[in-house]
């Protein structure tokens, strides 16, 4: 059985499991934050250098070559920290870029989901008529009890489900690869791997793919096949009708109203 979706549980445009709502501009706001430390950084260095470079004019004696270049790998020590700290920032202002489209496609699939939600609940019960080779007609009448009988809405529900794993497993690979590019600062390189059904222990893994997704319930839904009612059941399944114990009526092994069989009957 299917579950509906849920508008306030998707990921990244709620604050959920712990996760605060995404900020694509704070993120860019941090990614140009750590460009100007970088600047200052590189700034501050040269300076350090700069001031004593002046010595070299008032001292000289023992070791006075030493003493004069004795700075120097201060300026050399924080251009190459500057220069990580640019990598940081590269890092982050190249994932803001990739998660913008995700996140507003997730803003766009919330509000879908929001309208599903609300015509779901306003659903109410009524007779369709669904095709049928056994039926002379063709066609054959049903009670459709919920949404989840509901041809249109439960397809509508696992779109809009299987839309918003794939922006999530968008995102996790947009995680990884900013974690890959400032973990390689290091000198050790971490490539990680989405989660899946066959795991090395020697790999690193984090989120997981859509098709992995599509197969969890991660608290926004579960896409799943249209739940068939008693009637078409009886219909198409024989094995499905049975004797009850206490009538020795034909009652159908789902049913939740067992009157639909008065179309059978």
């Amino acid at each position: 059985m299917g579950v509906l979706v849920d508008p306030d549980a998707i990921a990244y445009v709620n604050p959920v499991q712990g996760l605060p709502v995404v900020s694509v501009d704070g993120v860019r706001q941090a990614a140009g934050s750590l460009v100007g430390l970088a600047s200052s950084l590189r700034e501050s260095g040269a300076e350090v250098v700069s001031h004593w470079a002046p010595i070299s004019s008032s001292y000289h004696g023992p070791g006075d070559e030493v003493v004069w270049s004795a700075m120097i790998p201060v300026g050399q020590t924080m251009d190459q920290f500057a220069a990580n700290v640019e990598v940081v920032g590269g890092a982050l202002s190249g994932f803001a870029d990739d998660i913008e489209p995700i996140v507003a496609s997730l803003q766009l699939l919330k509000t879908l989901a929001q309208s599903l939600v609300d015509r779901v609940n306003s659903f109410e019960p009524s007779l369709r008529f669904r095709g049928n080779l056994f039926a002379p007609s063709g066609v054959t009448p049903t009670v459709v009890e919920s949404w989840a009988q509901d041809e249109e809405l439960n397809t509508e529900n696992n779109q809009i489900i299987k839309a918003v794993n794939v922006q999530v497993a968008l995102f996790h690979r947009a995680e990884r690869d900013c974690a890959a590019r400032i973990l390689a600062l290091s000198g050790g390189g971490v490539d990680y791997q989405e989660y899946g059904h066959i795991r090395d222990s020697n790999t690193e893994y984090y989120g997981f793919g859509n098709t992995t997704l599509d197969q969890m319930d991660m608290g926004w839904g579960f896409a799943s096949r249209r739940e068939e009612s008693c009637h078409e059941q009886t219909v198409m399944f024989v094995p499905n009708l049975r004797l009850t114990p206490q009538s020795g009526q034909l009652s159908c092994l789902d049913a939740r109203r067992c009157g639909e069989l008065l179309f059978v009957l």
